[in-house]
């Protein structure tokens, strides 16, 4: 996340908190939407309090910094490597 805000820093593209207060709330928003449509559609007997599952998000920013969703993944990579793009 840090590095996100310093790239939008960089390129004078958002406030120096967009992270920590725009970003992060939308991506509360997507997840809760998302857990949410899972648990309704989830068979009951599959889930248990005390069990987990661990998912990963992935996510994109439009041109406008607004986050989008793009798919979930259920074996989700682990792996501190990170992907860095450039553009054209």
């Amino acid at each position: 996340l840090a590095q996100l805000q310093e790239y939008l820093n960089t390129h004078g593209l958002a406030d120096s908190d967009y992270v920590s207060n725009a970003f992060l709330e939308q991506v509360r928003r997507i997840m809760t939407h998302t857990f949410l449509a899972w648990w309704e559609s989830a068979p009951k007997a599959s889930v248990s309090l005390g069990q987990f599952e661990l998912v990963g998000f992935d996510l994109i920013l439009d041109e406008n910094l607004q986050a989008h969703l793009i798919e979930v993944n259920e074996v989700p990579s682990l792996s501190g490597a990170i992907r860095q793009y450039s553009s054209p």
